[in-house]
């Protein structure tokens, strides 16, 4: 164990900027896509990994979701909401 804990404290920021710029690449690709369609709102946060987006005339996202998860899931391959 105290091996592992000198290489993540020798090499851990490399590690830590690889990780951060991959999460950052993602999510800017998802900011760019989503921003294509005209039905969504996202904002892009200045210091997050994800995105909340906003679908224009939808009031119940959890009724959505449900109904979505409803229609496409299989016996077994989603937990029940």
């Amino acid at each position: 164990m105290q091996k592992a804990g000198l290489v993540a404290v020798n090499q851990g920021e490399a590690v830590r900027q690889e990780t951060v710029a991959c999460f950052q690449a993602s999510r800017d690709y998802l900011y760019q896509r989503l921003g294509t369609l005209p039905y969504i709102e996202v904002p892009l946060p200045a210091d997050a990994m994800y995105l909340f987006f906003r679908v224009r005339g939808l009031d119940d996202s959890l009724a959505f979701c449900k109904a979505l998860a409803a229609k496409v899931a299989c016996d077994g391959a989603l937990p029940a909401l």
